[in-house]
């Protein structure tokens, strides 16, 4: 929101509280002024100063960390990881890396031709068709870089529906929903609030003939470009789709002189396109030491003596569970998951925080939890093993397969046929010229509204009269008519019209 119109909400309170985030995108003026070009993409547009960014240095500031909205730890990791310094709290999950993984990279052979990528759009709706098809309940969006891809999209998907019976009816089934889980294709200028279940990200952008990615992102190459990035990277729930027509590691040359969007550009593509990415990997690694007393290293032998593995400090910072049991049935996985009131719980400024808080995220998350205090473990051990291993052996016998991310089949995404070439890119249909219209012919005579309209009432002159005039039009023109024989009158005042 801009300064000025959110200051007339500012004024009219007693106290003021500005929710925000000043690492997504901010109030732009981007499409204002936009010039088109065929070769490249030419927009111009600069940031402006937000309310968020006014208030940000008055008064008292805090941060709201915990992390909601994705639901696999990959998801939000690059954004932790290059916008947040690792503050965000994301909990691990209980089961080893998923397959397929939740951020999925997409190859597609396409080219950049006028601002559009013809191959990624036709991959984007043919996910769009088999996402509707395959797993009708989850919310669907795609999202561009730039305008005109994400207007090629649209044009695709208005092209289906009307070839398409079934696509049209799956997709006028989603569009009854409530306006926030509809379908949508839009670019990243547009998409900051929305989420959805699954995003299908574009990146539209492939090499030239020299196999090098030109350096030119359009708004991801102005000024506070990356946080573009960083909203059009956060909005899915459980699954996002990388449709990539070039390979970052080789074909996008970024230096530390390029811009910001660039270089988190880079980043992101070669995190999404790793096969063997771990999500705790880097938690574990900025996470700060925490020293563990000896009653946590009493109650891991203690499990080990009835044959249970686990480990301490399982996630990062106060998503961190102390000690997490691993399934005898399925070593890769977590059964449980212990908490204490230790070192890990310090966070938490309230007893109902630490109990409730933290339990309540990694349920959300998955994990099944147990409470063990220091003073129950302390004074009576037994007390605390007994209901321990009875809950270990519970959630043991029923364990179940963990929800994963929707997922279809992408094989043949492209192009059903693989030897079949790849599609032109489309041409554009010539415009018809405008049919001028013939030049209006005026007839002789008043117009038909001049001759409905009531006639005018007789002008009042505002000057005087003098008593000098005469009063009859007769006797005025008689008089003119004698003046105008010795002398012209023409463009000067008549003796009659002297000031009295």
């Amino acid at each position: 929101m801009y300064p000025r119109p959110g200051v007339t909400s500012v004024v009219r309170g007693r106290s003021c509280v500005v929710v925000g985030d000043e690492k997504q995108l901010p109030p732009s003026n981007l499409f204002s002024t936009t010039l088109e070009d065929d070769e490249e993409e030419t927009e111009q547009g600069a940031d402006e100063e937000s309310l968020l960014s006014r208030a940000s240095g008055v008064g008292a500031s805090t941060s709201l960390l915990w992390h909601y909205r994705s639901q696999y730890p990959e998801l939000i990791q690059l954004s932790n990881r290059r916008f947040y310094a690792h503050q965000l709290r994301v909990s691990a999950l209980p089961m080893p890396r998923l397959d397929p993984p939740a951020l999925q990279w997409v190859q597609v052979p396409g080219a950049w031709i006028r601002r559009e990528n013809h191959a990624e759009a036709l991959a984007a709706v043919e996910l769009l068709a088999r996402y509707l098809r395959d797993h009708p309940t989850r919310s669907l969006g795609v999202i561009t870089l730039n305008r005109q891809q994400s207007d090629h999209i649209q044009d695709l998907v208005d092209r289906r529906l009307e070839s398409d019976e079934a696509f049209r009816t799956l997709y006028e089934d989603a569009m009854r929903r409530d306006m926030d889980e509809r379908p949508f294709v839009r670019n990243l200028e547009n998409v900051q609030g929305d989420e959805r279940d699954v995003i299908v990200l574009s990146i539209g952008y492939s090499a030239n003939d020299q196999g090098h990615v030109p350096l030119n992102f359009g708004a991801l190459s102005q000024s506070g470009g990356e946080r573009r990035l960083n909203v059009a990277i956060s909005r899915a729930r459980q699954k996002m789709l990388v449709l990539c027509s070039f390979d970052p590691a080789t074909q996008l040359q970024v230096t530390e002189s390029v811009s910001q969007g660039a270089q988190a550009l880079r980043e992101f593509l070669l995190f999404a396109k790793q096969p063997d990415r771990s999500p705790d990997s880097e938690a574990a690694a900025a996470r700060s030491p925490i020293v563990h007393d000896h009653l946590v290293a009493t109650l891991i032998e203690r499990l080990r003596e009835f044959g249970w593995q686990a480990e301490a400090s399982v996630g990062a910072s106060a998503a961190r569970v102390d000690l997490a049991v691993r399934s005898k049935l399925d070593p890769t996985r977590f059964v449980l998951g212990v908490l204490l009131d230790g070192p890990g719980a310090a966070w938490a400024r309230t007893s109902l925080g630490r109990e409730l808080g933290r339990a309540g995220y990694l349920e959300r998350y998955h994990w099944a939890v147990h409470h063990v205090t220091a003073r129950s473990l302390v004074r009576a051990p037994s007390a605390v093993m007994v209901p321990l291993l009875k809950r270990l052996e519970r959630e043991d016998e029923r364990l179940t397969v963990h929800p994963t991310p929707p997922s279809v089949a992408i094989g043949d995404i492209y192009s059903p046929d693989p030897a079949a070439p790849p599609p032109a890119p489309p041409t554009r249909r010539p415009r018809a010229p405008k049919a001028e219209a013939p030049p209006r012919r005026r007839l002789p005579g008043p117009s038909p509204r001049r001759r409905s309209r009531p006639a005018p009432p007789p002008r009042r002159s505002s000057r005087r009269r003098c008593a000098s005039a005469p009063a009859a039009p007769c006797a005025l023109s008689e008089w003119t008519a004698g003046a105008s024989s010795s002398t012209s009158w023409r463009g000067r005042r008549s003796p009659s019209a002297s000031r009295c």
